[in-house]
């Protein structure tokens, strides 16, 4: 908590950079920590990271490990790697994002046992492209909406990107 933020807005901008709409997280009679009791918290990259090395003893983390194969047996998660390495654990974590191979893994496991959900069964679209700016440390003196307690995006929609 002391390295996020609170989310608050998301402001929808056509091309042409006309506002278009606002999700407010904060709109009066909707306050989305009144209805569901906190608010969505937003977090660096480079922070969560930190956290996370922060918390995991260093000898459980594996770098440039490809995962060939995962197995669920009994309470353990076997996996096999391309370096003909095998790890059995409780929990395996894949951070190596949505076309991960431990996410394909577990995707024809569950597919397998009927357990996926519906919504998992369509394909993973393209449907955004995502723009991140990453700059050193600002300073909150000069750039003041840094010290605000929630946090807010903005978001370009395409003409060809259909939206309602």
């Amino acid at each position: 908590m002391a390295v996020s933020k609170k989310f608050g807005a998301l402001h929808l901008v056509q091309e042409d950079l006309k506002h278009r709409n606002t999700f407010n997280a904060r709109a009066p009679g909707l306050d989305v920590e009144e209805v569901y009791g906190d608010y969505t918290q937003v977090i660096a990259r480079y922070d969560l990271i930190r956290v996370l090395l922060s918390r995991i003893p260093p000898s459980k983390i594996l770098y440039n490990k490809r995962v060939l194969s995962t197995k669920h047996e009994d309470d353990e998660v076997i996996i096999h790697c391309h370096d003909n390495t095998t790890y059995g654990g409780t929990i395996l974590v894949g951070a190596d994002g949505a076309y991960s191979s431990v996410r394909q893994n577990m995707y024809k496991e569950m597919s397998a046992q009927g357990l996926l959900p519906k919504v998992d069964a369509k394909h993973l679209g393209y449907d955004y492209d995502c723009l991140v700016g990453v700059t050193n440390p600002l300073d909150p003196q000069k750039y003041p909406t840094l010290n605000e307690e929630f946090c807010e995006f903005q978001i370009i929609l395409g003409k060809e990107i259909p939206f309602s």
